[in-house]
């Protein structure tokens, strides 16, 4: 990718190396500046998924509904400040759902806690095998395609990088 931004590093990495510096001359800030495909971007990602992920979308529009009203050199410093504030408000709600000792842990703590979010999750076409029909409270869903009741488990998360290594050794 351009201008040293890594591929993986994700859109907050990239706000969190602007804003100490508050280098808005950044090609990241420049880019916002120049339109709103980034701005539309990230609501229309959400969007377009289903459930509490799309009414997150959809709070996001609404917000860069406003941010698009303003002038443009202020575009970056407020975007900034819209991401952060749902980053955090998020963090919190996922720590608050989690024990007492990563509430009230450390932050080393509540940031390791979060690899049990962003590490496991349910995928849209899982291709796990069936637990045992004697399991109790085994999570089911409609699937979306084929109109039927599968089972709904979280399982871990591999991404893109952790695939291309797997790709290296296994040549």
């Amino acid at each position: 990718m351009q201008h040293g931004i890594s591929e993986f590093s994700g859109l907050m990495s990239v706000l969190a190396e602007i804003r100490p510096k508050n280098d808005l001359g950044h090609p990241f800030c420049e880019n916002l500046r120049s339109g709103d495909w980034m701005i539309d971007y990230v609501s229309g990602r959400l969007i377009s998924r289903s459930g509490n992920i799309a009414e997150v979308g959809k709070w996001f529009q609404a917000m860069f509904f406003y941010l698009k009203q303003i002038p443009r050199y202020l575009i970056p410093c407020y975007f900034d400040a819209i991401l952060i504030g749902a980053y955090t408000t998020l963090l919190d709600a996922a720590w608050k759902q989690m024990s007492s000792f990563v509430q009230n842990g450390s932050t080393f703590v509540k940031h390791l806690s979060l690899g049990s979010v962003q590490m496991c999750g349910v995928g849209k076409f899982p291709s796990l095998p069936l637990l045992s029909p004697s399991l109790l409270d085994v999570p089911y869903r409609l699937n979306e395609i084929t109109k039927e009741k599968q089972q709904c488990c979280a399982s871990l998360a591999a991404g893109k990088e952790f695939c291309r290594r797997l790709k290296c050794i296994s040549q």
